[in-house]
């Protein structure tokens, strides 16, 4: 009597990637196929993790994370840990991170301010560094920055994410659109972040990271529920 084939581990082993990016609605409608299983991904499983970009960039540093957004201006130190995708890039035309102010201020006067930046590795931070190199810069998580302006912990506040949507709710006056700015000086989009991938799998799961991600992205989720 024949035998039956055997089945190697290695095709039956199920692979688990950690797979780490921004908690904001972006990030969580461009990763919803993944995190609710509507795609089908066999061997292997994401482990998602959410957490803010100053922190993923930090992270990144020790290879925390298989699959991992960065900021752009964080790659040039990180470029022999991770690979850059090629889908999955923030960026804004003519729109970007947001100086905000408790009262109108011009961008001239952010020079010698106090202003709350989400972090000293971010693509805003880099951004606004060069629009005005001399401020001080008052670290704090981006989901803070909003209450500290408004409370007048800081002169001004660097937003990104939702910040940038709600400051008017808050009286808060828009100083600057470093967007703008940057379209103004170059005629090019600003690019925040991208998904970069390293670590345990390196290029081999840059390639299937890079599959499974355009086919999430580029399905017509417009019509699931909001997680």
């Amino acid at each position: 009597m024949a035998g039956q084939p055997a089945t190697s581990k290695a095709s039956t082993e199920t692979r688990e990637i950690k797979l780490a990016h921004s908690p904001d609605s972006d990030d969580a409608f461009m990763f919803y196929a993944l995190a609710t299983h509507k795609l089908n991904t066999p061997g292997y499983k994401y482990t998602h993790v959410l957490s803010d970009i100053q922190t993923l960039n930090e992270a990144a540093l020790t290879e925390t994370y298989d699959v991992t957004a960065l900021s752009f201006a964080a790659y040039p130190t990180l470029r022999d840990k991770y690979i850059l995708l090629d889908c999955g890039a923030s960026f804004g035309e003519n729109y970007g991170p947001i100086v905000v102010a408790p009262r109108a201020m011009k961008g001239n006067e952010i020079a010698g301010k106090r202003v709350a930046v989400p972090g000293l590795k971010t693509t805003a931070y880099l951004a606004l560094k060069l629009f005005e190199p001399n401020f001080e810069a008052v670290l704090m998580p981006f989901d803070k920055i909003l209450e500290a302006v408004k409370n007048e912990v800081v002169d001004a506040g660097l937003l990104i994410h939702e910040g940038q949507l709600l400051f008017p709710q808050l009286g808060l006056h828009r100083v600057l659109d470093l967007g703008v700015w940057w379209h103004e000086q170059t005629e090019m989009p600003l690019r925040w972040a991208a998904m970069r991938c390293g670590g345990r799998w390196g290029r081999r799961l840059g390639g299937i990271s890079r599959a499974r991600f355009a086919t999430a992205w580029n399905t017509d989720w417009s019509t699931a529920k909001k997680r």
